[in-house]
């Protein structure tokens, strides 16, 4: 229950100040990992409980956004219950893109 002063849980998640993040509230991501695919290496960290078998999620940033801008606060609550996976797409943040022929096969 919230009493005065709390804060909601969407306040909680959701702000619009940015302090960077310290190498120990970054540790609970683990190791950044890299999927290598013909469109260039995708970035992404796998994390969490996967001992209660639920199904892990899988965040993919919108268009231009990177995995850098999920709340820690929100993935290390996500992660409490289930495997979480973040990533960055082709060409954003931490993956690389590989320029080719421009046709669209080339990112499958």
């Amino acid at each position: 229950m919230l009493g005065v002063g709390d804060v909601s849980p969407i306040e909680q998640f959701c702000n619009m100040t940015y302090t960077p993040a310290t190498p120990e509230e970054l540790a609970f991501l683990g190791t950044m990992q890299y999927v290598n695919l013909t469109a260039g290496d995708i970035a992404y960290y796998r994390f969490g409980n996967h001992s209660l078998g639920n199904p892990a999620l899988v965040m993919v940033p919108g268009f231009g956004s990177t995995m850098s801008s999920w709340p820690l606060r929100m993935l290390e609550t996500l992660a409490e219950t289930q495997e979480v996976v973040i990533m960055d797409n082709v060409g954003q943040g931490f993956s690389t893109v590989r320029w080719g022929n421009g046709s669209a096969g080339g990112y499958v």
